[in-house]
């Protein structure tokens, strides 16, 4: 009989690392019962990889968040789960969830900033009870710097359901370069990028794919005015509200390089280069599509074999060489194609390895 196994994410996000985590956990013959959201009900459902999908909507109130945690509690026992994971260990319902009996019940749970080991109360409050943790890149454990007797591993979200795919219209000889998730200026330089093309001269098949939305109407009229002062508003496809799955997916399979924009000096390059990652990593590595990185993260061995790295000022003088000759491209591709680590195997493994206990 298989083992029955919640995965569960209560909030709004991060919806994008239960595919894998559910595929995994069904491969090893668990039973496994997705726990969400309303707002997340529409983008989870339908997965073979999931026995049952429950839809849990979070209480208000004074007492909303312990009275989540019984409503959770109680589901999971209806379901007959004996290990749970939670896609975000983090939060006031997983505390109160932890103060609660469990009865044996195995615990883990998925941590996307890894300083709240060291930095929150409420995060060493959960940990009391959950003391398998995992993170979504292996750069991430080089900078844990807790004292908790905890276990931590790391794993890839990198693969995703099948979806129709869209028609893309590439155009022969085309070179894209997509840059996925919200259009933000706390995370991404997208003033770098753009300022850095006004008055340059760049090959005329080179075109950028803004899949995300915009944060709010101020950063759309600024990244608008960026865009036409390149006097290049053609070579940029944005995309308005959130941008659907088979959408996203179909862009990224025919997108040449991926970029992330994270360069020193703007708001929270701090927090992505060392303590949580962009969800532009896996996204690359799922697609097998090479990144274009700042020269910073050429120090993580995630990145080495497929990243092509440049100091911050060489943005787009980078673009428009590979773009012109994209030559250094095809090994990386190919040695992403091969690379062990990016297998459902590996990073099954990998996962596994702390959920069920091994490590």
């Amino acid at each position: 009989m298989n083992r029955a196994t919640a995965l569960i994410e209560l909030g709004s996000s991060h919806d994008e690392c239960l595919y894998s985590q559910a595929a995994f956990l069904a491969d090893a013959s668990h039973e496994v019962h997705l726990v969400v959201s309303p707002d997340l009900e529409a983008r989870v459902s339908g997965w073979d990889c999931v026995a049952g999908l429950h839809i849990l909507d979070s209480s208000g109130g004074e007492w909303g968040a312990l009275r989540t945690a019984w409503r959770l509690r109680a589901l999971l026992d209806a379901i007959g789960a004996d290990t749970a994971v939670f896609n975000t260990a983090q939060g006031a319902v997983v505390r109160d969830f932890t103060l609660l009996p469990q009865g044996g019940r195995r615990l883990a749970g998925v941590l996307h900033n890894i300083h709240k080991l060291r930095d929150s109360r409420g995060q060493r409050l959960i940990s009391r009870r959950i003391k398998r943790y995992l993170v979504l890149n292996d750069y991430l454990l080089e900078n844990r710097d807790d004292r908790l007797d905890l276990t931590l591993g790391w794993f890839y979200p990198i693969f995703f359901p099948q979806v129709e795919g869209v028609p893309v219209d590439k155009q022969p000889g085309e070179f894209w370069a997509a840059v996925p998730g919200k259009i933000d200026f706390q995370r991404r330089d997208y003033r770098g990028l753009l300022q850095g093309m006004v008055d340059t001269e760049l090959p005329a098949n080179l075109k950028f794919l803004m899949l995300g939305p915009y944060e709010n109407d101020d950063v759309r009229r600024e990244v608008q005015e960026l865009a036409a002062t390149t006097g290049q508003p053609g070579r940029f496809r944005f995309f308005d509200g959130f941008v659907e799955n088979a959408t996203l997916q179909s862009y990224l399979k025919a997108s040449d390089l991926v970029l992330t924009l994270l360069h020193p000096g703007t708001e929270r390059f701090g927090e992505y280069s060392r303590i949580q990652i962009t969800g532009s990593f896996n996204l690359a590595y799922g697609h097998k599509v090479p990144l274009l990185m700042e020269n910073f993260f050429a120090r993580y061995r995630a990145f080495v074999g497929n990243s092509i790295f440049y100091g911050k000022d060489d943005l787009v003088p980078t673009l428009a060489r590979l773009a012109a000759d994209p030559g250094p491209i095809a090994p990386l591709k190919a040695a992403m194609a091969e690379d062990p680590r990016l297998t459902f195997e590996y990073q099954r493994d990998q996962y596994l390895a702390v959920v069920d206990g091994s490590t």
